[in-house]
């Protein structure tokens, strides 16, 4: 579902949200995570846990986390584009 807002100048926009990799600190180990920004006056404290060992990473009044384990295959990919760089 998508939400829409009016920014200051009356034009509408888009909720913001990003799609990226992260790491967990303590098991070294990457993770998919979406992120989605919250709707002004409807915020709650959410974690930003890892799928894995589901320790909290961060948490944010202003998004929404969902994080997803890699298969094997993409931890793979991720590491050696690590490498390769």
């Amino acid at each position: 579902m998508n939400f829409y807002y009016t920014n200051t100048h009356g034009d509408i926009e888009k909720y913001g949200s990003s799609e990226g990799i992260k790491v967990c600190p303590k098991r070294n180990k990457p993770y998919r995570q979406y992120r989605e920004e919250q709707m002004p006056g409807c915020r709650d404290k959410e974690e930003d846990k890892c799928p894995y060992c589901r320790e909290v990473v961060e948490t944010s009044m202003s998004y929404d986390y969902h994080n997803y384990p890699l298969t094997d295959e993409e931890i793979e990919a991720y590491y050696n584009s690590k490498n390769n760089k």
